[in-house]
């Protein structure tokens, strides 16, 4: 029996203990931090671990020694939270992960883009701010607008602004400082960033002793927000073959290599801009918040059973490699963007949604009697809806779908 241990088992990582136990693994947890925030708390299973170590506090060197007592053939993480902790851990511990030297430029955003840029990689221009006083004196007279201004260190879109204006950017700068972010940790610095022209994708690779194989490529397609930021829209699997799709691949592993990700999943966002790919950022864990089985239906595997092979039957993993694959149908990802805030009377709208041709599932559907607000982000979305088929048909059920949000008619609401 082989042991793992799971840091901040959230979000799609909530996922991973049970398909380890099948596999014949003991799997333990440990959090990050003294609390959880509250849309990650929500997704933790504790049943699902023989051992919940819970917080070992900040000392690394003595939380390494109680994982240790575990025996634990590998440490991971789960979320974007626990990914300093595992890496750690793991470092501490001999076992195999990512190159402990390049953790920061893992966690920031800002040491990210830089070290992709001294690899002669193509990345944004940044500026990166330290207090709201550096922004408020800072010269924006040789910037091009809108400028994109985010934390350094948060996920899921949280705090992501389009600024069109100096006010605008010294404005949102100020609310972001001091303030906890969507992981967990108070913003202490904050970027300022060109914004990139171009269609968006993303990546899912999973990796083994530095060899990536890259999973998924999905076109994202994003809209204006509230408050100036931008929500998922339709995402869209793609086949694996096509020029683009060429570039973004070698473009991708060129950035993983650079970022000493070597082990396990990661989920790279990017745009093709007539520069070519040009990295938004990269994370080294799984995607958060998707139903694996849409894309299983499409193309027969997903992110999290590969992340679970890779380290389950690491050499069936590398096998897996040479295999070619492509879509057996369609799959579309919808992100539900509310126009509304208040409490949720009843979901009437979800069932004929339900009843719609190429409907595959819903999730993290807000429940009756709880309050949703404006979408500015992936945390504020209430909920997602996969669409499995043909292109015709999903495009059709795509468009039924925001013509009932727009109306109302998927959410009663009542202030």
């Amino acid at each position: 029996m082989k042991n793992i241990v799971i840091c901040d088992a959230y979000s799609t990582g909530a996922k991973l203990a049970p398909l380890f136990r099948e596999q014949g693994f003991k799997v333990a947890h440990v959090r990050s931090s003294e609390t959880i925030p509250p849309h990650y708390e929500k997704t933790f299973r504790s049943h699902d671990f023989e051992i919940d170590f819970g917080f070992l506090g900040y000392d690394l060197v003595e939380a390494s020694e109680k994982i240790s007592r575990f025996m634990p053939d590998y440490v991971i993480a789960g979320a974007e939270p626990g990914v300093v902790l595992a890496e750690t851990l793991s470092h501490y511990l001999s076992l195999p992960s990512n190159v402990i030297e390049k953790l920061e430029s893992r966690r920031n955003k800002f040491v990210m883009i830089e070290a992709v840029r001294g690899a002669g990689l193509d990345v944004p221009f940044q500026i990166n701010m330290m207090d709201a006083e550096g922004v408020h004196n800072l010269d924006l007279g040789n910037f091009t607008t809108p400028l994109v201004v985010k934390p350094a260190n948060s996920a899921g879109g949280d705090g992501f602004r389009i600024c069109h204006s100096r006010d605008e950017v010294v404005a949102h700068s100020n609310l972001l400082f001091g303030r906890r972010n969507a992981v967990g940790e108070t913003n202490s610095s904050v970027l300022i960033q060109e914004y990139l022209q171009g269609q968006q994708y993303f990546v899912n690779c999973t990796s083994i002793n530095g060899r990536h194989h890259v999973c998924e490529i999905w076109k994202d397609d994003r809209r204006p927000g509230h408050n100036g930021s931008l929500v998922c829209w339709k995402e869209d699997l793609l086949e694996p073959i096509g020029v683009v799709q060429a570039e973004i691949i070698s473009y991708t592993l060129g950035v993983l290599d650079v970022l000493g990700i070597r082990e396990g999943a990661s989920h790279t966002e990017l745009k093709y801009t007539d520069r070519g790919p040009v990295l938004i950022e990269t994370a080294a864990r799984l995607q958060g918040t998707i139903d694996e089985s849409a894309v299983r239906r499409c193309i027969g595997v997903d992110v999290i059973s590969l992340m679970v092979q890779r380290y389950s039957q690491p050499d069936e993993f590398s096998r897996f490699f040479q295999l070619p694959r492509s879509r057996r149908a369609s799959v579309s990802c919808i992100s539900l963007i509310s126009n509304q805030e208040g409490r949720i009377e009843d979901a009437r709208g979800l069932q004929r949604i339900r009843s719609l041709p190429s409907f595959h599932s819903a999730i993290h559907i807000p429940p009756i009697g709880s309050r949703i607000s404006k979408t500015s982000d992936l945390f504020t979305s209430p909920g997602i809806i996969y669409l499995v088929g043909d292109d015709d048909t999903i495009s059709a059920d795509h468009k039924r779908i925001r013509k009932m949000e727009l109306a109302g008619e998927i959410f009663n609401v009542v202030e």
